[in-house]
């Protein structure tokens, strides 16, 4: 796993973590699509690869 991927992964985790402190709810697949609207479109694959990582991470 490169660093833009790792980078990626400790973002989602960051939000999530934050979204479960202030709403007791947190969506992985929204916070990969706010991600991949906000940043440049050439990290999209570092991006998916992350969410493939956290979720992976998430279900054991």
């Amino acid at each position: 796993m490169n660093s833009t991927i790792e980078f990626y992964v400790e973002k989602i985790e960051s939000q999530i973590l934050m979204d479960l402190a202030a709403h007791d709810d947190a969506d992985l697949y929204t916070i990969a699509n706010q991600l991949i609207q906000n940043e440049p479109s050439d990290k999209l694959e570092s991006i998916c690869q992350a969410y493939e990582v956290v979720k992976h991470e998430l279900l054991g």
